[in-house]
């Protein structure tokens, strides 16, 4: 449990650093604006044609502003200005607020690393991205508990487990 300590103490370091609101980085915010811009849009050709046909509520019905590529293009940029691995940042629950008056994120804190005493996804993302950084050991990183999620036994007979693979790989499946 040294290095589940060590990795907590990061994340609560950068936790502090990061603050409880910040606005939205550039480069997304920027993202939000065109998605926003082109969401309006659509919402106005529903209300245009809505009578004629109902062609453009099935395109209304599939968008969003905020999906999960909003929030990766949000932790990357977060870890660019922090100089962290993008890893770290998907560690956070982060709240976006994108409507135009209010561009922030509301940073929630990190997300629990363990549940039910075995390893969440984002705790082994930062641990092995954190022992590519050299911020660590990869073999305290073998050390963690066991991984809350595998992978499907469809995908395990695909890994490469040859005498030349280091064997990282299989312990994060």
């Amino acid at each position: 449990m040294i290095l589940f300590n060590q990795i907590q103490g990061t994340l609560r370091e950068l936790d502090e650093r990061l603050g409880k609101q910040f606005l939205i980085p550039p480069m997304v915010a920027d993202h939000v604006e065109a998605r926003r811009r082109l969401f309006t849009k659509v919402v106005s050709k529903v209300e245009d044609t809505g009578i004629a046909h109902t062609g453009w509520l099935e395109v209304h019905s599939a968008l969003s502003i905020e999906d999960g590529m909003t929030r990766l293009l949000l932790c990357e940029e977060l870890a660019e200005a922090w100089n962290v691995p993008l890893s770290f940042m998907t560690a956070f629950d982060f709240t976006m607020y994108t409507e135009p008056a209010r561009m922030y994120i509301i940073n929630r804190g990190v997300m629990p690393l363990l549940q039910n005493g075995k390893s969440m996804p984002h705790l082994l993302r930062v641990a092995y991205d954190g022992a590519l950084a050299e911020m660590w050991d990869m073999e305290d990183v073998l050390t963690l508990p066991p991984a809350y999620e595998s992978l499907p036994p469809s995908v395990m007979q695909n890994l490469d487990l040859g005498e030349n693979n280091i064997g990282y790989g299989a312990w994060f499946s």
